[in-house]
């Protein structure tokens, strides 16, 4: 599939009755299946670039295509081969023409006197009270949550241009995901979060869930780390398997595979476990739970490891948290739920929520960042380049942190702002809400690097800056 044509003026698909195209999506859709089991190359290797040549009307169409007449060829019917920026265009185009639906009926509700009519979302929260506001205020917004999202901070000035709504993104997932809530758990080996089974406050994981969706419909990057396996289930994927735990406990997943390996004749006398699963509290106790009815008293034997493997896995990603779970899901579905959302994969939502660590493409950067003060041949902007290419991966991921507010790049691309600092004497600085550095003119490599190294030190640890 080198090329796809476009619409005719009729409206209907060229490319569904040309035979080659049909042919060619049925057999890569094969393919793209059998990879998914085999996992042999990444899911964008499927993507035809040629389908992003259509235009934004081409694709809905299609998109509405597939949703009425099954029996008709349509792209979407091959979803491995979209792109996430297809796939994004059509959640939003989904989105849009259900608020679409609804703002009509409001305003025959607002004409008859029965409700005002809102054009956007409109949040406002108290800095001090980030997270109770804006639980009280999405609560309060069930059926709006598709509609363009403005941000404001109550007793600050300024509009929201989107600056705003980054900050509010990125503050309130760190509030969330933080110690303080103790809502997740972070899984020390993998650097993963995972829902605390202890937790007992389902309005914030609804609400967490709901950001979550919301971050999609705006294209905004989340400072979060979260298991494959979560945008799994999320897409009701929930057959988990010890593949899944491996992702977010490596060592509880290498213990479970010695276990199914052990010698036989050892098992019960070495490992010592009977047939229950456990979390912990927040004081620290222990909690046991029996795995199947009377599991307490079953040991673990050769014939019965491999159940207990299944029972063991299942608990730690369904069971215990099934509650905490449910309620962060119906928060994200508020959202997200919908005929768009099946044509995602897990790793596709992962890289849209949360972004990718793929290293920086330096000249692409270069290229398409905005210069204030500067143009692209300017010693200082050459120095800062040079300086960039140097880093190593983790320092990359420092310095994308410290302009961005988050160490990942966006699935949708990241383009970068900087703007001249007129005063010399002063360290480069950031604004992360509009991926703006202001950096001094400092002329050299040797004094570009000091300066950033100096004051990324001293804002690690302070939040936005």
């Amino acid at each position: 599939m080198s090329a796809v044509p476009s619409l005719a003026e009729s409206g209907s698909p060229q490319y569904a009755t040309d035979w080659v195209i049909v042919a060619a999506s049925r057999v890569m859709s094969l393919l793209f299946a059998a990879n998914l089991k085999a996992k042999k190359v990444p899911v964008p290797t499927f993507y035809n670039t040629a389908i992003d040549l259509l235009s934004p009307s081409d694709l809905t169409s299609d998109f509405e295509q597939w949703e009425c007449c099954s029996s008709s060829y349509a792209l979407c019917g091959y979803p491995g081969l979209l792109s996430i920026g297809a796939k994004i265009g059509m959640l939003t185009h989904e989105g849009k023409r259900q608020m679409g639906a609804e703002a009509r009926q409001a305003l025959v509700d607002g004409l008859l006197g029965r409700k005002l009519v809102q054009p956007v979302l409109q949040i406002s929260v108290r800095r001090s009270h980030l997270v109770e506001d804006s639980l009280r205020a999405i609560e309060g917004a069930r059926g709006e949550l598709k509609k363009l999202l403005k941000i404001s901070f109550v007793g600050e000035d300024g509009l929201d241009g989107g600056g705003l709504k980054k900050e509010w993104f990125l503050l309130l997932i760190r509030r969330l995901v933080g110690p303080e809530y103790g809502m997740f758990v972070h899984e020390s080996e993998s650097h993963q979060l995972w829902f605390n089974p202890a937790a007992t406050e389902l309005g914030e994981f609804r609400l967490i869930g709901t950001v979550l969706g919301l971050a999609i419909y705006n294209r905004a990057t989340l400072d979060i780390s979260l298991p494959l396996v979560c945008y799994k289930k999320l897409l009701g994927q929930e057959a988990v398997t010890l593949e899944d735990l491996e992702g977010l406990r490596p060592g509880l997943a290498r213990g479970l595979r010695q276990l199914l390996k052990w010698d036989p004749d050892s098992v019960e006398e070495i490992f010592s476990r009977t047939m229950v699963g456990e979390y912990e509290r927040y004081d620290g106790t222990v909690v046991e739970v029996p795995l199947t009815p009377g599991g307490e008293a079953i040991p673990v034997t050769a014939s019965n490891r491999g159940r207990f493997v299944d029972l063991y896995v299942d608990f730690h990603l369904n069971r215990s948290v099934y509650q905490q779970f449910s309620a962060f899901k119906e928060g994200f579905d508020a959202v997200a739920a919908g005929n768009a959302l099946s044509l995602f994969q897990p790793e596709e939502i992962e890289l849209v929520v949360s972004g990718s660590r793929e290293r920086l493409e330096i000249d692409h950067l270069a290229s398409t960042a905005e210069y204030e003060g500067y143009n692209r041949s300017d010693a200082t902007v050459e120095a800062f380049w040079s300086y960039v290419g140097s880093l190593d991966e983790a320092g990359e991921r420092r310095l994308l942190s410290f302009i961005t507010g988050t160490d990942r790049i966006p699935a949708v691309g990241l383009k970068l702002r900087i703007s001249r600092e007129p005063d010399l004497g002063r360290l480069p600085s950031s604004h992360t809400c509009f991926n703006q550095l202001l950096l001094p003119d400092l002329k050299s490599v040797k004094r570009v690097a000091e300066r950033l190294e100096v004051a990324m030190g001293e804002s690690e640890g302070f939040g936005l800056h």
